[in-house]
This record gives structure tokens, C-alpha cells and sequence, in this order.
């Protein structure tokens, strides 16, 4: 007959001890395994994906898609869109002279904007679809409580021609040379745009 291992052993002092069942037989060793074999996988897993992005779908891509997807123009040239309003640039420089309003503590980076209506048809503006960019590509907030928005017309009736002079917070007017953007098209000067 098969001899059965007793599950405590008491010694001559009293101490009683408890035999333990084998590791394969607790539960907290299968769960240890489990979990590793869970990890290494998943680590697999997310290596292989990560790699596969990079590889295949391309960080960089993206970036030169989305940069070259500008058409670039020097200050003082006129663009004509397709719905009509015609757009021109005269300077962006930071502008000593005025001072900013409200919550803007910056330097004041100043833009001159022609904006002409050549349609058939009243053309509805918005002041806010121009965007400051300096070289690194960060927008600048357009500081409205500079200038009057009041003034500032929402619709071009048919061969109006109106002048803005919009005014960024350009925090400390250090990160020159700066871009406006309006739609797909950016001007700028020729040292800091690609022509």
C-alpha cells in the first residue's frame, strides 16, 4: 500500500509545522506563468505594431504631407481663391509702437491684409481664418480686445475692398520669422518660407 505523507509534523517542543503542496499544485504559480506568457506576448505584440508604423506608414510622411500641403507666397503678393476674395499680404513684423489690451502681455506682431472681393456675389469673413505661425510652427492668439471687432465687416459686397491690420500676442517677438496663413496658403518672408 502506498504510504500517505502526513500535512503537519508536530516536533517534541510543540511547534507544529505545515507541509506545503508541491509548487505545480499552487495556484499562484500558474497564475505567475500565466501572467509572464501574457506580458512577453503583449510586449511582442505592441514591438511588432510600433515597428510596423514606423516602418510602413511613415511618422515623417505624415509631418511632409501635411507641411508641403501649403501653397507658399513672399509678402506683398496678391492669391485669388476660388470663390473669389482676393488676398493680399503687405507685412508681418513685430510692432514696437502699439501695445497690447486685455490678457495679451507679448510683443505686438502686426499683419496688414487687403482683402478684395472680385465675384459676382457678397462674400461672408471671418477674421479668425487667419493664422499666425512663427518658424517652428506654433500659432500665435489674435488679440481681439487690441482692435475693434465691431469694425470689423463680416460679409464683402461685390468689388469692396477692405484693410486689416490684425494684431497677434507674440509673447516675447523673439521667434521670427513668422507666416500668415489663410486656407491652404501661406506668406511669408523669403528667407523663412519654401518658394
Amino acid at each position: 500500500m502506498e504510504e500517505q505523507v502526513p500535512h503537519e509534523i508536530k516536533t517534541p517542543d510543540g511547534h507544529v509545522y505545515r507541509l506545503k503542496q508541491p509548487l505545480y499544485k499552487q495556484p499562484l504559480f500558474w497564475t505567475t506563468i500565466i501572467s509572464c506568457v501574457m506580458l512577453v506576448f503583449m510586449t511582442l505584440v505592441v514591438a511588432g505594431l510600433s515597428i510596423f508604423n514606423f516602418a510602413f506608414l511613415g511618422h515623417g510622411a505624415r509631418t511632409a504631407v501635411y507641411q508641403d500641403s501649403y501653397k507658399h507666397h513672399r509678402l506683398g503678393d496678391s492669391v485669388r481663391f476660388e470663390n473669389g476674395i482676393k488676398i493680399t499680404v503687405q507685412y508681418i513684423h513685430v510692432d514696437s509702437k502699439e501695445r497690447m489690451k486685455g490678457q495679451a502681455t507679448g510683443a505686438t506682431i502686426t499683419a496688414k491684409v487687403i482683402i478684395e472681393n472680385t465675384s459676382s456675389e457678397s462674400l461672408p469673413l471671418n477674421v479668425y481664418d487667419f493664422d499666425l505661425q512663427d518658424e517652428m510652427g506654433e500659432s500665435y492668439v489674435l488679440n481681439d480686445a487690441t482692435f475693434d471687432t465691431a469694425n470689423i465687416k463680416e460679409e464683402l459686397a461685390v468689388g469692396e475692398k477692405v484693410e486689416w491690420k490684425l494684431m497677434y500676442d507674440g509673447e516675447d517677438g523673439s521667434q521670427q520669422p513668422y507666416t500668415l496663413a489663410y486656407d491652404n496658403v501661406r506668406w511669408g518672408e523669403t528667407k523663412s518660407v519654401k518658394f
